[in-house]
């Protein structure tokens, strides 16, 4: 429940559910503050590691995740030199040390996608086959259909836009997405990558409806790669899209506090255990290590 509540105020940060801004970055760094704190009252926890190393390669994409507009840039359109080289090697270096424990979970698998994609020079060298592997085995951990969802972007651009859509409509069937716009924006861009530009105009109309299910921030546009969703970030996991109804979800932020309050409390207890400062990041991970997070 802790995991779950400290990620909740990280989603909420990421792509905020209310006001003028996308991101919250005082609720995005609390939230990698809290993560910190309990590493370090838990550093045998490998689920712990996974979520703070999740949290701070998703955050390194801070600075260029929104244009100058306010809007949403698709991942593919991201100015990568923009991101915060210093949070990847240290988000990199943390899931590297959890999943050598040899017990993987939910984040830290998001964590080791995260960080296959934060490798990748350009949105073209992307490693998606391994991706598409680490989708997989978070599919079978999760019973979420939104991972299902992101599969479908990535077994798009292994397999092609036809078994993305298949997959897709596999996703589209749980009750839980009825509705959803992030569906409707997905099948979108797979239609317009197979060629069907017309289907995928309505398909975004729907997308963008106000009836739609979807946060305060608008559809983002077509990624300009005609040959890659730029639709979905690599972090659109379960949390991430239980937290577009943090809203509707009474009490959740009374319990965020909370925990925040015991944190608070614990950080005097942790710091006397400890009796030292957090270790510095480790070196970023090579490449052809991060091509081994097979499982």
């Amino acid at each position: 429940m802790v995991l779950h509540v400290i990620y909740l105020i990280f989603t909420e940060g990421h792509t905020a559910s209310a006001g003028d801004e996308l991101v919250r970055s005082d609720l995005c760094d609390e939230a990698i503050r809290l993560g910190r704190l309990t590493r370090r009252l838990l550093p045998e926890e490998p689920e712990v590691t996974g979520l703070l190393a999740q949290m701070v390669l998703t955050d390194a994409r801070r600075a260029a995740r929104t244009g100058p507009d306010g809007q949403l840039v698709p991942l593919g359109d991201q100015d990568r030199g923009r991101w915060d080289r210093a949070a990847i090697a240290e988000g990199i270096a943390l899931v590297t040390e959890a999943l050598s424990q040899h017990r993987p979970g939910p984040y830290q698998l998001q964590a080791a996608i995260n960080a296959v994609h934060a490798e990748a020079a350009t949105y073209e060298a992307t490693d998606w086959p391994q991706i598409l592997a680490l989708y997989g085995v978070l599919d079978r951990l999760a019973d979420d259909p939104v991972v299902t969802l992101n599969r479908a972007v990535a077994l798009a651009q292994v397999e092609g836009p036809a078994a993305g859509l298949a997959l897709l409509e596999t996703a589209a069937e749980d009750a839980r997405l009825a509705g959803h716009h992030r569906v409707h924006a997905v099948r979108a861009h797979l239609l317009l990558a197979s060629g069907r530009p017309a289907e995928a105009a309505d398909e975004y109309r729907v997308a963008a409806h106000p009836n739609a299910q979807h946060p305060r921030a608008s559809v983002p546009p077509p990624s300009r790669r005609p040959g890659g969703p730029g639709v979905l970030e690599p972090d659109l996991t379960a949390e991430s899209h239980h937290c577009e109804h943090l809203r509707h979800l009474p009490g959740t932020f009374e319990r965020a506090r909370a925990v925040t309050r015991v944190c608070a409390m614990s950080e005097r207890a942790a710091a006397d255990r400890l009796n030292t400062a957090p270790p510095a990041p480790s070196a970023a991970l090579k490449s052809e290590e991060v091509g081994r997070w097979t499982f």
